[in-house]
């Protein structure tokens, strides 16, 4: 099993998603994502937009959203974020010109979302959006999938699954459906 496609245009929805309901530092945002995507795989057996997690020293972080805010923080100058420039410069920019503190331009589509994403979502923000640094960085440590990782290297989707899945059921389900694409 893997992380699967990332799906950038659902990020980009997500990360709006997630500006509409008042979190906009960075560190906050993407914290919320890792764990909406806990939340997610519990109810349906898959992450929300297939983004992968790196183990950064300060947790968790999914690699394709972090890329899209950092093609928000880099727009203007030539770094290799060039796709990302686009699909973000009329959905995101700087909030009042922080680097870390983000402001949607749009609001999201919320056509793309399945009722668990909102749910994973919405339990994410509401628990996760605004802690302090120091209890997301203490909170985001934990999991066998961050503790199992080599820090700067990708998280284990094995271990991602595992972190959540305490009886096996999601496990199992998964290996079925996987069989019957398979046959």
């Amino acid at each position: 099993m893997n992380w699967g496609t990332f799906r950038a245009d659902k990020a980009l929805e997500v990360l709006l998603y997630i500006l509409s309901k008042g979190c906009a530092n960075m560190y906050n945002m993407l914290k919320v994502v890792y764990f909406a995507d806990k939340a997610h795989m519990k109810m349906t057996g898959t992450t929300i937009f297939k983004d992968r997690y790196i183990a950064m020293k300060n947790g968790p972080v999914p690699s394709g959203t972090y890329d899209l805010l950092k093609a928000v923080i880099d727009a203007g100058s030539s770094c290799r974020f060039n796709d990302y420039h686009i699909l973000v410069q009329d959905a995101i920019t700087f909030e009042d010109g922080k680097a870390h503190f983000f402001k949607a331009l749009r609001g999201p589509n919320l056509k793309v979302f399945s009722k668990a994403d909102r749910v994973a979502l919405d339990e994410a923000i509401e628990k996760y959006g605004h802690m302090s640094f120091s209890e997301l960085k203490e909170i985001s440590h934990e999991g066998i999938d961050y503790l199992q990782a080599d820090e700067n290297d990708i998280m284990s989707f094995d271990y991602f699954l595992q972190s959540v899945d305490e009886d096996g059921n999601i496990r199992l389900f998964l290996e079925e459906c996987m069989e019957e694409v398979v046959c």
